[in-house]
């Protein structure tokens, strides 16, 4: 059950993120499959859209060396995604949720994988029983109104900053550059996550078709390119008790022992780049368009308690398969600036912001050969 959304913060490589965080997160599958889904979408939104984005903060390289016999390039870079503020929180009243609503009116705000990690909201079911407490004699028994169960939406990471590192190898043909991004398939450290990236540009400086661009500090280019991430690991959710206030119905068989979750990022993005040497300093500024989409999938046989469908205040435990199945996109514009410092005739540095929704900064660290 811990691990149901252990992938909203495998991908934060290089963080510490304990998974307590995500103690209830089986659970908002099991109090309900359309419910769980809207839950579980809203909690990784903000991580779709980091992955949808975030890696071509860093595409850019630079072409226009003058009289270099050097072709190859190797280098790690790292983009730190800044999460907006207004995704680090959603508010559960507008995913038009149909059996659970928030416990207190007054607390409809819940955190998403990047919200505070000390936040919660109880969320109770729409149906109700009637629970009679027997008091002392000769005082009449008490009569309350209960929901029939009752959930926690997850706390967040409390992390607002989302890196994604990558290893990227390149081959420039005099005034055009190919690359290759990559992450190898590998297990995330401390999980059973399995997670694989690949990325495939093309930058072309227009000195190529600008004769008077041509061996200048100026440099004029564009830059396309597509990325592929896909992550991977096995579920175990188990019939956990919920918080009840009566007895439900088993009907479950399971087994339960073929649960995995699947989520897949693609993006295609474009850029125009301007860029001006002075010596070993390149500074750059450009404006691009991306556009991504994920896909996620819970697949396997899982337990989940649903309300009966005659309307009576009554719950039974049913298995219930392949229960996610979901797909969105998200595109922006962008802005960036920066600079690359060449030293030691081979080996460079770069660093750049990126002014957009899920920009922030980046850095490279490679060498030439």
């Amino acid at each position: 059950m811990k691990k149901i959304l252990l992938l909203a913060v495998a991908f934060l490589i290089g963080l510490s993120v304990k998974s307590q965080y995500l103690v209830n997160s089986g659970d908002l599958i099991q109090g309900g499959v359309d419910d769980g889904v809207k839950l579980i979408n809203a909690y990784i939104l903000p991580m779709n859209r980091a992955m949808m984005t975030g890696m071509n903060n860093t595409a850019y390289t630079r072409t226009n060396y003058i009289d270099d016999n050097k072709h190859f390039n190797l280098s790690v870079r790292t983009s730190f995604v800044s999460i907006p503020k207004d995704d680090q929180t959603f508010n559960v009243n507008n995913l038009n949720l149909q059996n659970v609503h928030p416990e207190d009116p007054n607390h409809v705000i819940a955190q998403t994988v990047f919200g505070d990690s000390l936040s919660h909201i109880t969320l109770v079911s729409n149906q109700t029983i009637y629970d009679t407490t027997q008091n002392p004699f000769p005082q009449p028994p008490t009569i309350e109104e209960k929901p029939l169960f009752k959930i926690n939406t997850l706390p967040g990471s409390g992390y607002q900053i989302m890196p994604i590192p990558y290893f990227n190898a390149g081959y420039r043909l005099k005034y055009t550059n190919f690359s290759l991004g990559f992450i190898p398939w590998i297990t995330i450290p401390k999980s059973d996550v399995r997670v694989v990236l690949y990325s495939l540009s093309l930058q072309q400086n227009l000195a190529w078709f600008i004769k008077g661009l041509q061996d200048k500090p100026l440099s004029i280019n564009v830059l396309g390119g597509y990325y592929h991430f896909y992550a991977h690991t096995n579920l175990d959710v188990q019939p956990k008790d919920v918080a009840f206030t009566m007895n439900y119905t088993n009907n479950a068989t399971g087994p339960y022992d073929n649960q995995e979750i699947k989520i897949a990022y693609n993006s295609v993005f474009v850029s125009s780049i301007v860029s001006y040497t002075i010596k070993n300093f390149t500074f750059f500024g450009l404006a691009g368009y991306n556009l991504g989409n994920s896909h996620i999938q819970v697949l396997g046989n899982y337990p989940v308690y649903v309300t009966d469908k005659s309307g009576t205040a009554s719950m039974t435990l049913e298995d219930i398969t392949d229960p996610m199945d979901e797909t969105d996109t998200y595109e922006r514009v962008k802005f960036a600036a920066g600079f690359q410092f060449d030293f030691l005739k081979m080996f460079y540095i770069q660093a750049n912001y990126t002014m957009a929704n899920y920009g922030g900064f980046g850095a490279v660290v490679g060498f030439r050969f």
